[in-house]
């Protein structure tokens, strides 16, 4: 019983941090895409855009 405690407890305190340390070190999915002056016209620096799986550009109409 008292074994079970401190594998429950090694999990907890050992583990579960380097579990979590993996989630925060990810850039949250920004992606660099390479685009001609044209439609580099059409998006504005900084504002945040969704991409639509299969497009090759994102939407430009769904800036945040």
């Amino acid at each position: 019983m008292l074994g079970l405690i401190f594998d429950f407890l090694f999990d907890f305190f050992f583990l579960l941090p380097l579990l979590l340390k993996r989630k925060w070190e990810i850039p949250h999915g920004r992606k660099k895409l390479r685009m001609g002056k044209s439609d580099f016209d059409i998006y504005q620096e900084g504002r945040r855009y969704t991409k639509k799986a299969g497009d090759y550009l994102p939407d430009p109409h769904s800036a945040i």
